[in-house]
């Protein structure tokens, strides 16, 4: 009897550390950046939203990393409406990476509906004057993409975008995380090359992925990530250690997590998502947003810690929605399959998995709530 109970424990361990070999890559490893450096002084001009969405919009760019273009009154951003022209404080932080280093500015503007356009001015040179415009009425449309994670620029993510800019007339572009394949500038600028047509005219909201992460033991979120998409920052500037955030428009709240954290800072997100839907005014709309799943659509045990930490409170609070990506498919659940929530897992990337359920294709879908 012991010997058989040997050889089961000999076997599975074997196999778990096959299992262990074969991912060991996907966890842990590292990757060097390719050295970059930026020439010019105004790239990657990105369109979000404040801690307020529905009255804020936030500009960031990235610049070289020129001493002189750190001097207050060498940048500013022009934001001009039919009324009038401001120019909104800048805020600027220089970031250091293995591949290059680059400093990345941002400004708050607070906005009424009406036609907005601004452009971004240095001491050589001026962008092109780009327009975005807010119009809400009795609802609001969001377009909600799943992962991007170009690796290569012929992914021909640019025309799925020019199809989504052509098909929708959306308010916010909400993307579920994995935005980029992994932290590189290269990859930044895929991105950026990629959602050309839209990035500067429709506010992007866009939470963590685990290929928004720096892998490793102690693994944590690329830091160009929240200084991109500024409304994760604190009052001082400063990136969080976590990438949560409540988002209220109107009679909606959008809460994002983390859910690439390890299970203690899980237990962290956890108290503050408790006490948020604690504190929510009564009759608001609650949506939930995430990278993993809840209900996973490749196994039943895939994503247990994440469906451990928050499936309780989601239904406790009766959240109506809860939005996905991650595992490179179209899948969505119905409240009699999850006991209590719908659920949507969309992707946006040409990967996709085989082994997954549901609809094998590039998918956004289009989320309306009301303002």
């Amino acid at each position: 009897m012991k010997k058989i109970v040997l050889v089961i424990l000999v076997i599975a361990g074997l196999l778990v550390g096959c299992w262990i070999v074969e991912r060991w890559d996907v966890w842990f490893g590292k990757h060097i950046e390719p050295e970059f450096r930026l020439t010019e002084s105004v790239v990657g001009v990105q369109l979000t939203i404040g801690n307020s969405p529905m009255n804020e919009r936030i500009v960031s760019w990235r610049s070289r990393g020129d001493s002189l273009l750190l001097r207050d009154g060498m940048v500013r951003l022009i934001w001009a409406s039919e009324k009038d022209t401001i120019y909104p404080k800048v805020n600027k932080k220089w970031i250091k990476s293995e591949g290059g280093e680059a400093i990345y500015y941002w400004c708050c503007v607070s906005v009424k509906e009406g036609i907005y356009s601004y452009a971004i001015e240095t001491i050589d040179t001026i962008t092109p004057y780009y327009s975005t415009k807010i119009d809400y009425t009795d609802s609001l449309d969001i377009v909600v993409l799943g992962d991007v994670q170009d690796k290569r620029y012929d992914e021909k993510t640019d025309s799925a975008v020019m199809k989504l800019k052509e098909n929708y007339d959306a308010d916010f572009i909400l993307q579920l995380g994995d935005l980029i394949d992994r932290p590189h500038q290269d990859k930044w600028d895929l991105y950026f090359q990629s959602f050309e047509s839209l990035r500067t005219e429709v506010p992007m909201i866009s939470i963590v992925g685990n290929h928004d992460y720096h892998k490793g033991v102690n693994k944590y979120p690329d830091e160009r990530f929240f200084y991109t998409f500024p409304y994760f920052l604190d009052e001082r500037g400063n990136a969080p250690i976590i990438g949560c955030c409540e988002l209220n428009f109107g009679k909606t709240i959008l809460y994002i997590l983390d859910s690439n954290q390890p299970i203690w800072r899980q237990r962290e997100q956890r108290k503050w998502l408790k006490d948020r839907f604690e504190n929510a005014p009564k009759g608001i709309k609650k949506i939930v947003a995430m990278h993993h799943p809840l209900r996973s659509a490749r196994s039943k045990f895939n994503n247990l810690i994440v469906r451990w930490m928050y499936e309780g409170l989601i239904k406790k609070y009766e959240i109506e929605l809860v939005l996905a990506g991650h595992e490179h498919t179209y899948y969505m659940l119905n409240k009699e399959e999850t006991g209590g929530y719908k659920q949507i897992i969309t992707n946006f990337s040409l990967k996709n998995y085989n082994d997954a359920k549901g609809e094998k294709a590039r998918k956004a879908i289009e989320l309306r709530i009301e303002n």
